[in-house]
């Protein structure tokens, strides 16, 4: 794991500490994974994303990304640090 930048957020994920972190790759592949060509797609997107996307943003973002999707509870816990996470990266 990359020392810690601004922005980077951590949280436990099945035992393992998980860095959190909008990097560039990570933001095209949750462009390609909600199908965006534009900053308002893919808020529009964002918005409207499920567990199954919500599962690909997060293995888009994460460090170690986890083995197996996360259960719809689990990722109600973690959505709004993710979405805080990006959120921030791209205000910055």
């Amino acid at each position: 794991m990359s020392a810690f930048r601004p922005g980077d957020r951590h949280v436990v994920i099945n035992g393992a500490r998980t860095r959190l972190r909008l990097s560039i790759s990570a933001l095209a592949e949750i462009a390609d994974v909600l199908q965006a060509q534009t900053p308002p797609e893919l808020a529009r997107n964002l918005r409207r994303a499920g567990p199954p996307e919500w599962n690909l943003i997060l293995n888009a973002m994460a460090t170690p990304r986890p083995e197996i999707d996360l259960s719809e509870e689990r990722l109600a816990q973690i959505v709004p640090i993710l979405s805080a996470v990006i959120s921030e990266g791209l205000t910055t």
